[in-house]
């Protein structure tokens, strides 16, 4: 099973193949500049998600580790045996989150 620093690595590695340039929204599709990434959504909540999820992926994903970073620490030097339980369970939580587990409390 993956860790969450790979799992974000994996997010990551796909933003960053994914086309470079500002991906705008445009009638029913994404373009960057002249280039429709993906066209045909029926709804224009579809091509508002997908057009910000260029920015958004890779935002999250760096607030991910910040986070990640901060609760690995807090487990490994917490002087509280509770805290220490608590920062392991969240990061059980994040990474059955980012894999899509259902198992999730």
């Amino acid at each position: 099973m993956p860790n969450l620093t790979e799992i974000l690595d994996r997010i990551q590695a796909e933003a960053d193949a994914a086309t470079k340039g500002e991906w705008k929204e445009d009638g029913d599709g994404v373009t960057v500049g002249e280039d429709a990434i993906a066209s045909c959504f029926q709804r224009a909540a579809d091509v508002r998600f997908t057009a910000h999820a260029r920015t958004n992926v890779p935002r999250l994903v760096a607030a991910m580790r910040v986070l990640v970073e901060a609760v690995e620490r807090m487990s490994r030097e917490s002087m509280d045996e509770t805290m220490g339980l608590v920062a392991d369970e969240t990061l059980g939580e994040a990474q059955a989150i980012l894999e899509g587990r259902d198992d999730v409390s």
